[in-house]
């Protein structure tokens, strides 16, 4: 009867383990397979395009990514967070209790969707793999924008 208990008792806690994450019902910001960019209540706040442009609603080019993986502001020419080619998003300027970046993984054999972790390793944003290098740093962006 021990033997049983036990039995169960694993498999109960590798069952709960072992569970696959929903995707499609991630409460963060996210960027879809379109390049739609959406805050974590499911609003669109902008897109963005396969050469790194980031639009906001209207869709008037706001910012853009440069061939370094720096995002540029157009009207200000201010340069706000750095991508590199995995998809990780870091500051420009390390400041005190602030923004400290973002780490990208990649997804599971058959899902579409990468995870983006702060560095305590709470889940903050989701972007579909083909947007994977700029996703995360739009997101940043357009958040970082609806804020103000």
């Amino acid at each position: 009867m021990k033997k049983i208990a036990l039995i169960s008792f694993m498999s109960i806690c590798f069952w709960v383990s072992a569970q696959v994450v929903n995707y499609k019902k991630l409460n963060v910001p996210q960027v879809d397979i379109k390049g739609q960019v959406f805050n974590s209540k499911g609003i669109k706040i902008g897109s963005l395009e396969e050469n790194g442009d980031i639009k906001n609603l209207d869709s008037e080019k706001i910012a853009y990514i440069d061939a370094f993986g720096t995002l540029i502001e157009v009207n200000t020419d201010k340069r706000v967070g750095k991508c590199d080619i995995n998809g990780n998003i870091y500051p420009i300027k390390l400041v005190k209790g602030g923004f400290k970046g973002w780490k990208l993984t990649m997804p599971e054999p058959g899902v579409e969707i990468c995870l983006l972790r702060d560095d305590k390793k709470k889940l903050v944003a989701a972007t579909h793999k083909h947007f994977k290098q700029y996703g995360g740093v739009a997101i940043y962006y357009l958040i970082k924008k609806q804020k103000k």
